[in-house]
């Protein structure tokens, strides 16, 4: 029996010599009291800025001189954690495996910890504890908490959401209509396709305008042309001289109805109404179309209906377009132009939430953190998981932003109170399994947020104290009998 009893009292044989968790932003002072010297935490990653995906290894250094053995517990806001040298998984959290003793005054911990998908800072949480081993939580010196971060960012990001990083030649990643597949549009100065070539000096340029060869000067052209971005030398807009060497004859040339010869290249002249449409061809700007002639209905055709020299002016058939300022194809319902065509920088859409940034617009893929809602679809960018409580990392209570069961930092070991207070457990937990979190308890656990000793490295038990107690009494009464 004295043999037992000895055994429960050696240090070894300590119930948290294998860690507790929920500690890593409350600390352990809570049971840990009257230790002397003074215990400092040092949480180092190996890099503070790594891409989504990437791991990088931790260490955090419990020291005092003046005291034996150490434990941990760290948590992270969003990532995985994963255990090393001296350590353990426990629920998300990492902490010690058992017994770690000090050399020199201090112990280090070794443990990874792999970024999630989204980009942005993410907060490490880390809990200290420095002990003496003597058995119980008295003469421990816990460090105070501490907390690093690490930013996630994508070194080949897609700023834009167009599909393109800008690893893979996106020459401007700020807007969705520039990267490498774009076609190349004539606009002036823009390259498109990110081959380094604007306009007329790209092969593949698209948009051009068909331009004619104006002999006489006459601001009309033959049928020789050409396509190009800006006119070159010689050349038109307007074809359809019928004689490019004579600067009389052209679609614009008065003629007068008693006229012999064809000025105004309608292939009709004097009363003739070839078109049928009861106006002569010396009244009308074109006797081959009907539909054209003085007074006609302006429509968007591209033609001077209403022959008073003016294309598509007063159109009745235009449509609404929308200041598009970003380029994404998505414009703003509040700027809006009338035209027969797509005018430069105005979309036929008018559900842009964000006209100053390409990559926001409906169907666009939401980048957390960022602060621009890409998506459109409203609410805070710093709540990835939707459960109206932004992430600790941004301003918010959120230790875990991508479970929408937990809402604030406080309930970090598991618990299942069904509450967001912050506390881990219900109520009142008496020594053995606890009922709230699933962890099994030594001592008397209270609604206090903690989780029976924390992160006790050789904490005493009372259970443990209770017991050897009891022996005692039972072996005395053993001698009595």
């Amino acid at each position: 029996m004295f043999a037992l009893l000895a055994a429960l009292l050696l240090p070894d044989a300590q119930a948290y010599s294998a860690g507790k968790t929920g500690s890593s932003t409350s600390g352990c002072t809570s049971c840990h009291t009257g230790g002397s010297g003074t215990t400092s935490l040092t949480l180092t990653p190996a890099k503070t800025t790594v891409a989504p995906g990437e791991t990088v290894a931790v260490t955090l250094t419990v020291a005092n001189t003046s005291m034996s053995y150490g434990g941990l517990d760290v948590s992270a806001g969003s990532g995985t954690l994963s255990s090393g040298s001296n350590t353990q998984k426990s629920g998300s959290e990492i902490t010690h495996s058992g017994k770690t003793a000090m050399t020199s005054g201090s112990v280090t911990f070794n443990f990874t910890w792999t970024a999630g998908s989204a980009e942005g800072a993410v907060t490490l949480y880390a809990a200290g504890n420095a002990v003496n081993g003597n058995g119980g939580s008295s003469g421990d010196k816990p460090g105070t908490p501490i907390s690093t971060v690490i930013t996630v960012d994508n070194p080949c990001d897609d700023a834009d959401s167009d599909g393109y990083t800008t690893c893979d030649n996106d020459c401007d990643d700020t807007n969705a209509r520039i990267n490498p597949g774009m076609s190349e549009v004539c606009d002036g100065s823009t390259d498109e396709d990110c081959d380094g070539f604007v306009d007329d000096a790209d092969s593949g340029v698209t948009g051009t305008t068909t331009w004619y060869a104006d002999g006489d000067l006459d601001g009309y052209g033959s049928t020789s042309t050409v396509k190009a971005c800006v006119v070159p030398s010689g050349y038109v807009a307007s074809g359809g001289d019928c004689n490019d060497s004579d600067e009389n004859y052209h679609p614009s040339a008065p003629e007068a109805c008693t006229d012999t010869v064809d000025y105004n290249c309608d292939g009709s002249i004097a009363y003739a109404d070839a078109d049928g449409d009861t106006f002569a061809a010396c009244e009308e700007c074109d006797d081959n179309n009907p539909n054209t002639y003085p007074g006609a209905t302006e429509i968007c055709d591209g033609l001077d209906n209403d022959c008073n020299d003016a294309v598509d002016d007063g159109a009745v058939d235009t449509s609404t377009w929308y200041e598009d300022v970003d380029g994404d194809d998505h414009g703003n319902a509040d700027v809006t132009t009338e035209a027969c065509f797509e005018p430069d920088g105005y979309a036929a859409l008018s559900d842009d939430c964000n006209d100053a940034e390409g990559g926001a617009y409906p169907g666009a893929s939401e980048i957390w953190y960022d602060g621009i809602d890409q998506d459109c679809l409203g609410g805070s960018d710093y709540d990835q998981d939707g459960d109206g409580v932004d992430s600790a990392d941004h301003g918010g209570e959120d230790c875990f932003d991508t479970d929408p069961t937990v809402t604030d930092c406080g309930n970090a070991d598991g618990g299942a109170d069904g509450n967001t207070d912050g506390s881990a457990d219900g109520g009142v937990d008496t020594a053995g399994t606890d009922g709230s979190d699933g962890v099994t308890d030594d001592n008397t656990e209270t609604d206090d947020g903690k989780s029976g000793g924390g992160c006790s490295a050789l904490g005493g038990s009372a259970s443990v104290v209770g017991l050897a107690t009891g022996l005692l009494l039972l072996g005395a009464r053993r001698r009595r009998d």
